[in-house]
């Protein structure tokens, strides 16, 4: 199944396990049928969950775009998103409430706040970040520097290191 995108390697591996266990089988992968898959039924609320979901990741990465070009960051994951839930689109609003904890991790982003009510007339604002960048996983998170064996890593990197 994989291929149409990656052709090099798809044959490579075919013809070796043609080599080492059936040299029966066909000359080259693209020349063997394609396996009959069942076809998956679609989970329309998580398919209409992820249409918000990348609604929402193209709003920011908007926004984001913005302050690259003005090289107010490099990065994403030197930005800190803040999200106003009383100027965002209602429909959006239910999707960015009930994820709330893995909306940094999921755009690569530093730190993902939400507010009611702030000062400025855009839903999304991005800043620099203030928190320290972990050397391992290169994430700006306010843990690093917390463990003093592991001055320059984050929690998540620490715990993974023990």
């Amino acid at each position: 199944l994989m291929s149409p995108l990656i052709s090099f390697t798809s044959e490579e591996a075919f013809l070796e396990l043609r080599r080492i266990s059936d040299a029966n089988l066909t000359k080259s992968v693209f020349l063997d049928e394609l396996a009959n898959l069942e076809k998956v039924a679609l989970d329309k609320t998580l398919n209409d969950k992820w249409l918000k979901i990348l609604e929402i990741r193209d709003l920011i990465n908007d926004v984001l775009d913005q302050q690259r070009k003005s090289g107010v960051l490099k990065s994403s994951q030197e930005a800190f998103v803040s999200i106003d839930l009383q100027k965002i689109k209602p429909a959006l609003k239910d999707v960015l409430e009930k994820e709330k904890e893995d909306w940094a991790f999921l755009f690569q982003m530093s730190d993902v706040a939400f507010q009611t009510h702030s000062n400025g007339s855009e839903p999304i604002t991005i800043k620099p970040t203030t928190h320290a960048k972990c050397e391992r996983c290169w994430r700006h998170r306010p843990s690093v520097g917390r463990d003093s064996q592991h001055p320059t890593l984050c929690d998540r990197c620490v715990q993974v290191l023990k």
